[in-house]
């Protein structure tokens, strides 16, 4: 019997629930089987088993679930073959108002950050849990159990922040993002792109700052551009608008891809100082690539491995 000759013998459709065709084939089986008829004629029994076999037949097709094909996802974003590890990714759920917006992965790779495509906050957990993945698998390696891993707490922040700033050095590029997170303003006379950037620094009791006025770098210090006045009176650290600007301008600044000017734009009540960042591209401009950041995250991990070591030498 066929699943279309039991759908027909039981007079019923693919289209009826589970509840509708079993109520079907009890009304039939009242009016044909033995028992209840109280025949025992070979026709009534013959029918009665056909009507089961027809039931049986329908319930085990129910039950079984058609086959889906499983695609791993994949993202639009380019891939960096050359990352140390793969990361996963993440979107930010639509939320109602008010509503603090979910993450939920939607893939899984070496893919480099597009900022018009994944979110900041996004790319920054993924970041930090895949380089936490990277001190969790050390930690399996030397046995460390749930029970020991408090006492790696502290040492372990320190290492997974130095491994959290290498990882992201190699999922962004730079030159590419400058391009989508600031604002092309012109091209001087030998073809160089000069982008502008809104800022602002932290104006003191000592300094007064006029708008028009340019200020100085003075230096780069942990991942921040530090900044003077044109008459060398410090001013502390540029802050951007947006985190993500922190990993693109500062690169360029060290690679030395671009030059940079500051000029005072408004000064506020509160002793905040809005700044237009200009940096002007050099003529030909390559991608930065950190040849060596695999070997030093390798490094980080192996030493935090020795340093596990020591740890349960020291317990036992």
């Amino acid at each position: 019997m066929t699943i279309e000759q039991a759908y027909e013998l039981l007079g019923v459709t693919k289209q009826q629930n589970e509840k509708e065709i079993k109520r079907k084939f009890r009304k039939l089986m009242a009016m044909h089987h033995p028992d209840v008829i109280g025949s025992n004629s070979p026709e009534q029994i013959k029918q009665a088993q056909r009507l089961n076999e027809a039931y049986a037949l329908i319930k085990k097709a129910a039950r079984k679930k058609p086959e889906i094909q499983i695609k791993r996802p994949t993202w639009k974003a380019k891939v960096t073959e050359t990352a140390f590890c793969e990361r996963t990714v993440y979107m930010e759920s639509v939320s109602w108002e008010g509503e603090t917006p979910q993450m939920y992965a939607v893939a899984r790779g070496r893919y480099e950050w597009e900022p018009e495509l994944e979110e900041f906050p996004c790319f920054l957990r993924s970041v930090k849990e895949a380089a936490l993945e990277l001190l969790e698998r050390a930690e399996y390696r030397k046995g460390i159990t749930w029970e020991l891993r408090g006492v790696a707490k502290g040492t372990k922040f320190d290492y997974h922040l130095q491994l959290f700033h290498l990882l992201a050095g190699q999922f962004i590029s730079p030159v590419a993002c400058l391009d989508v997170l600031a604002r092309l303003e012109e091209m001087d006379d030998k073809g160089r792109m000069i982008y502008k950037i809104l800022a602002w620094v932290q104006q003191t009791d000592r300094v007064r700052l006029q708008p028009g006025e340019l200020l100085s770098v003075t230096g780069l210090k942990h991942n921040r551009i530090m900044v003077a006045t044109s008459t060398g009176t410090p001013l502390g650290h540029v802050s951007f608008l947006e985190d993500s600007l922190y990993y693109v301008v500062v690169p360029i600044l060290q690679h030395r891809k671009a030059q940079i000017k500051l000029v005072v734009r408004e000064v506020e009540k509160r002793k905040k100082t809005t700044v237009e960042v200009y940096l002007r591209m050099e003529e030909t401009v390559e991608e930065i690539r950190h040849t060596d950041y695999n070997l030093r995250i390798a490094e980080l991990v192996s030493r935090y491995e020795k340093w596990l070591e020591q740890e349960i030498k020291s317990m036992q």
